[in-house]
């Protein structure tokens, strides 16, 4: 062979292994169909979920820290700005600075600040008020139709008045909401749309209770169906990625996954040990009990007297659009939506 056609076959040959060498994962993601599995997302990683209180919080120790609150007193620090005390006592229907509040107190209605509210006790905010952000040492209890422009804090519990719109929301214990409460974000063990909690789901229970039926497959099912159905009272010992829709019937229970490319929907009575993933809404009905994630790339709607999560492992709930709560749901512990969520 020609030397110089020796030296055009090895340049040909260098080429077309600099094209393939990248495209080597991709051919081999689609020969072990990787893309098949579901999502590869850390299920166990969370940022701190009070972190924003959390810096204010030492921010404002760091301001403040040398002085003693007394009702009445009026201070100032260079980058936080003027901060008002004030106790059971309301003298202005607009607050322009910070406010520290002494004593357990209640808000009249109506008020707003455009400042941040500091508690130190248990704090009641009136109806129809507007507060920038408000961080309380203890418990926290909005009235009806307030709006809360940044975020809310507390170390109790945090209670919701109807049609109160809270942005963000975090609590080192439960928050409950009331019917036509508007959110963003919420952090709460748990997140309550119920003033009782009385239909707690043991994962435990569920799983011994099935277990003897059939040993639990590792091996993923694959399903390219465009419409999926587990007929009603079947159970399901394996995690399953769905190419299409799927449709879980009454009391259907699966111990695993689901990954969906489609919708879900999950009617009453039904069982998850472990997460959904869905590229569109999940939709899910009443009395389920979910134990792991759920992750949507467009809505998610849950019905009453269903439980996301349990109070021994953190999860969440989380829809790129809306996310709708019914009564009478728990969920432990995030909740978050990009397009704002509502109790309906």
């Amino acid at each position: 062979m020609h030397s110089d056609t020796l030296l055009l076959l090895v340049y040909l040959f260098l080429f077309l292994l600099m094209i393939l060498i990248p495209l080597l994962p991709v051919i081999r993601a689609v020969r072990e169909k990787s893309d098949f599995d579901p999502l590869p997302v850390n299920m166990t990683y969370s940022k701190d979920p009070r972190a924003i209180a959390k810096y204010f919080g030492q921010y404002f120790v760091d301001a403040f820290t040398e002085n003693t609150f007394k009702i009445g007193d009026r201070l100032e620090d260079e980058k936080l700005g003027k901060l008002e005390v004030l106790g059971d006592t309301f003298s202005k229907i607009k607050y322009q600075d910070m406010v520290y509040i002494i004593g357990e107190v209640e808000i009249p209605r109506a008020l707003k600040f455009e400042r941040e509210v500091i508690a130190r006790d248990a704090l009641v905010v009136g109806d129809h008020c507007s507060v920038r952000a408000i961080k309380a040492e203890k418990k926290l209890t909005l009235g009806k139709e307030c709006c809360i422009v940044r975020w809310i804090d507390a170390e109790g519990s945090i209670s919701v008045g109807q049609n109160t719109h809270v942005n963000i929301a975090s609590s080192a214990s439960l928050i409950h909401l009331s019917r036509g409460v508007e959110f963003n974000r919420l952090f709460g063990h748990p997140v309550l749309t119920s003033h009782s909690f009385s239909f707690q789901k043991n994962r435990q229970h569920m799983i011994d209770e099935h277990l003897d039926d059939a040993a639990i497959d590792e091996n993923l099912l694959y399903i390219q169906d465009e419409k999926y159905v587990i007929e009603k009272k079947d159970k399901l010992f394996r995690s399953i990625v769905i190419q299409g829709d799927l449709l879980l019937e009454e009391e259907v229970k699966v111990f695993g996954s689901i990954k969906i490319n489609g919708d879900v929907v999950l009617q009453d009575n039904c069982f998850i040990d472990g997460n959904i993933i869905a590229e569109g809404n999940i939709t899910i009905g009443e009395h389920c009990f979910i134990t792991g994630n759920l992750f949507s790339r467009r809505g998610i709607t849950i019905g009453s007297y269903t439980q996301i999560g349990t109070s021994e492992n953190t999860k969440s709930v989380v829809a790129q659009k809306e996310i709708s709560l019914c009564e009478h749901v728990a969920i432990f512990n995030y909740i978050l939506t990009d397009s704002g969520g509502k109790v309906v």
